[in-house]
This record gives C-alpha cells, structure tokens and sequence, in this order.
C-alpha cells in the first residue's frame, strides 16, 4: 500500500526500522510462548495486545492490520532466507546478520527466483 493510500484510509504509515522489526518479533515470540496460537497463526486478542504493546513502546498509533501485515512479510521474508540457505553457495554471516555468496551463485539464483533480490 503506498503512502498516497495510507493518507486516504485515515491511518498512520507504518515506517519499520529494524529496531522496531525486532522488538515486534519479541512481542510474537512472547505470545507464542504464552500459548496464545492456534493453528500456527495468532488469535485476534494476540494481535490486540501485540500492537497495544508496540504502539505503547514507540509511541505510535499503528493499526491491528498494519502490525499483522508487517507479520506476514517478515514470514514470507523468513521462508526466502530459510530456502537461500539450503541452496549451496549459500551461507550466513553472523556479524552483518545476512546471506552471503559469491556474486556467481546471487545471479544464478535471482535469474530464477526474483524475491530473493532484496536479501542480496
């Protein structure tokens, strides 16, 4: 959704930073281990209190379908990264916290698969 839309529905746009990547991953981690799941998804009271908590820490006033969406692209993002490292060539640099290979193996790769171009 772009900015323009985002001004039309009335609501904040929803800026992440990895700061606030992170903190949103330990709120749905915190869930979780609270057994607040079902299915392999999370309960609508789970994302109340999730963006309840996230909006109170930066305050903000993002809405429950913005916190859900930016979960959704962080699990689609996670199962590219997941995949890239199962592919030889392919390895993880923990210092940078990013996949790494040689430019031969990243071309190779997004000639056939598109959505890994951002993690290169």
């Amino acid at each position: 959704m772009s900015a323009t839309q985002d001004v039309i529905l009335g609501r904040p746009k929803a800026e992440w930073t990895p700061t606030r990547d992170a903190y949103l991953v330990e709120l749905f981690i915190d869930q979780h281990n609270f057994g607040r799941t079902a299915y392999n998804e999370f309960k609508n009271e789970m994302i109340r209190s999730v963006t309840r908590d996230f909006n109170k820490k930066f305050g903000m006033n993002l809405e429950e379908s913005q916190v859900k969406n930016r979960y959704n692209v962080m699990k689609k993002d996670y199962g590219v990264v997941k995949t890239l490292l199962t592919r030889t060539g392919f390895g993880w640099d923990e210092s940078r916290q990013m996949v790494v290979a040689d430019d031969k193996v990243w071309d190779s790769y997004i000639a056939v698969k598109c959505e890994a171009r951002p993690f290169r």
